[in-house]
C-alpha cells in the first residue's frame, strides 16, 4: 500500500510499530501484538516520530493514516494523538475507541471499511453513532456478508470484487483531502 500511495505522487512511510521484529507465523504475529498492547506509548511516541519526520524532515504539508486490522486500530490511535495535525484517517476493519470525549478532538476526515461478518463490526456501527452525534466529517462503509480482512489479497476472506469497489472509495478520499 506505501508504494501504491506513492505511486500517486504521496511520501508514503511505513510505520514500524513491533521495533524492527517481523512475524514468521501467527503465533509469533500473536506475541508481537499482545507485546504492542502492553507498550502503547512506546507506539504512540512511534507515530509521533514518524510525522515529525515526514512534516519536519521531508516538508511534508499534509499527512494521512491508513490501517488494516491492528492497523486499523492503530490509524485510529495515532489520529487521536494528533488529532490536530493528521489530514485524514483511513481504518479498516481495526478496534476502535468509543469514548466521545476522546473522538470530539478529531479534527480530520475520518472514513472507515468494515464488514457484517466481522466480530467488530458493532464497534464500527457505535462509531458511526458516536461521530455522527458528534457532528464529524467521516463515512463508515459497511459491507454486507463481508468478513474480517476482506481487503487482504492473501487471506482466506479476501473479496477481490468488494476491493475494487470500496478501493474507489478510499482513492477518492484520499484525493480529496
Amino acid at each position: 500500500m506505501a508504494d501504491q500511495l506513492a505511486g500517486l505522487g504521496y511520501h508514503s512511510l511505513a510505520v514500524d510499530l513491533y521495533d524492527g521484529k517481523s512475524a514468521d507465523g501467527v503465533r509469533e504475529a500473536f506475541q508481537l501484538s499482545t507485546g504492542l498492547s502492553k507498550n502503547e506509548d512506546a507506539a504512540l511516541a512511534n507515530f509521533k516520530e514518524a510525522y515529525d519526520y515526514l512534516t519536519d524532515e521531508l516538508g511534508v504539508e499534509k499527512v494521512g493514516i491508513i490501517g488494516w486490522c491492528l492497523g486499523g486500530k492503530w490509524s485510529l490511535r495515532g489520529s487521536l494523538l494528533l488529532p490536530n495535525e493528521i489530514d485524514a484517517t483511513v481504518i479498516y476493519y481495526g478496534s476502535l475507541i468509543d469514548d466521545r470525549a476522546k473522538l470530539a478532538t478529531l479534527e480530520m476526515p475520518i472514513i472507515g471499511f468494515i464488514g457484517t461478518k466481522d466480530r467488530l463490526h458493532k464497534q464500527f456501527i457505535q462509531f458511526d453513532e458516536d461521530l455522527k452525534a458528534l457532528n464529524k466529517d467521516y463515512s463508515v462503509h459497511v459491507y454486507e456478508g463481508a468478513k474480517h480482512a476482506f481487503a487482504n489479497a492473501s487471506g482466506m476472506a479476501y473479496e477481490a470484487g468488494l476491493l475494487r469497489i470500496l478501493g474507489k472509495k478510499r482513492w477518492r478520499f484520499w484525493l480529496n483531502t
